[in-house]
């Protein structure tokens, strides 16, 4: 029977799509494989590993040997439709990362036929053949996700990736308080709020939305961020967003993401962001950032990588030493006439920072003029962005 016969170019970014959050190692055998669902309208490509799924889908809008005749490429569909357990669906699972390996080495234009006897299927292409073991389509697990779906609204794609790529930097990792290991969307009428900390720095970035009528808040896994930074485009396409109690989902294109929420409290971020700090300085991101990776080259190996930023006399000093008492240091130009201040911070969480904003021209310091205060980063053009580092003893 054949599955599909298609162009490498069809066949291979869907599949890229799906992959990606398939282990090499799964809990389960038969998560280290792509689930493909074929009917005579499309093919869907699905991965999932039980907290969160991608399903990618490619329409044929003919059956597939009609395809094989006329060698045109599958339509790539707006937006994913509920499925429907048809018995003219079929059902595979195909080993995931032998099956990408295979389409990436298959070169540019040659068509790929796959077709399945029994338990094998079998790709041709580009005079060359490989035959791989399959699993049962119905074998496949369903994660436990909750689609009863009560909030329903869209964003543009550039919007939604802007504040996932300015907040994720602050995301924990492997945290105990599992809750921080993932990004708070905050939905409001009108605006969309991701938040992320992890007790040493807090990000926060907000952007307009359209279709929300109640509030409600979300945590969202490290993962599921990671990979919509991957998938998402700078584009003014919408990403619709739907919400549960206990999952959500992202639909943009051919590509739909289910996840399942993090269960926790969040912190109120509302009280970390500092409000009234009198003393603000503009500076170049360029240059705050050069002088950074310098100062921290001397506490590379320094697990909290101190260094210390010195405000006098127009002046801004850098500077960084370790426990073979080497020194460096560093000095900008800036626009300062109060009292002198010395502050301590981690080089990394400010360089993380400066990374994300690297389509901004400047940045503003922000700080209430004591040496045990916080850091507040902020950019001239979004009054939403906040950033908010807390101080190193010195």
């Amino acid at each position: 029977m054949q599955v599909f016969y298609q162009g490498t170019e069809a066949i291979r970014k869907p599949l890229e799509t799906v992959v990606g959050i398939v282990e090499k190692r799964a809990s389960l055998p038969i998560l280290a494989h792509v689930l493909i669902r074929k009917s005579p309208e499309y093919l869907d490509l699905v991965t999932s590993d039980m907290s969160i799924q991608i399903t990618t889908r490619l329409n044929f809008g003919r059956d597939s040997e009609a395809d094989s005749e006329t060698n045109s490429k599958p339509e790539i569909l707006d937006g994913l439709e509920e499925f429907s357990d048809d018995n003219n669906i079929l059902k595979i699972a195909v080993p995931a990362h032998k099956f990408m390996n295979i389409v990436r080495v298959m070169p540019t234009g040659a068509m790929i036929e796959a077709n399945l006897s029994e338990s094998k299927i079998n790709l041709t292409g580009a005079d060359s053949s490989f035959t791989l073991q399959t699993l049962p389509g119905a074998d496949y697990p369903e994660a436990d996700f909750d689609v009863d779906w009560k909030c329903n609204f869209s964003i543009k794609a550039k919007d939604l990736k802007k504040i996932l790529n300015l907040v994720s930097c602050a995301m924990a990792q492997n945290d105990i308080r599992y809750y921080l290991n993932g990004m708070l969307l905050v939905i409001e009428p009108g605006k969309l709020h991701g938040v992320a900390t992890d007790g040493h720095r807090l990000s926060h970035a907000a952007e307009s939305v359209e279709g929300v009528t109640e509030s409600s808040k979300v945590i969202i896994p490290r993962k599921t961020v990671e990979h919509l930074l991957r998938l998402l485009e700078d584009s003014n396409s919408d990403v619709r967003i739907s919400v549960s109690s206990r999952s959500i989902r992202f639909v943009f294109g051919n590509i739909e993401i289910i996840s399942k929420q993090v269960e926790g409290k969040f912190p109120d971020f509302e009280k970390v962001i500092p409000k009234g700090y009198g003393t603000q300085i503009t500076i170049k991101r360029s240059i705050l950032n050069e002088n950074l990776n310098r100062a921290n080259i001397l506490v590379n190996e320094d697990k909290l990588h101190s260094i210390k930023l010195h405000f006098a006399n127009d002046l801004l000093t850098i500077s960084s030493s370790n426990l073979d008492q080497e020194e460096s240091k560093m000095e900008i130009g800036v626009v300062y006439n109060d009292k002198p201040i010395q502050m301590g911070f981690n080089a990394l969480y400010l360089l993380d920072v400066l990374n994300v904003l690297s389509s901004y021209e400047n940045v503003i310091l922000s700080m209430s003029g004591e040496s045990n205060s916080s850091l507040l980063i902020s950019v001239p053009e979004d009054d939403e962005f906040k950033y908010v580092v807390m101080p190193l003893r010195i």
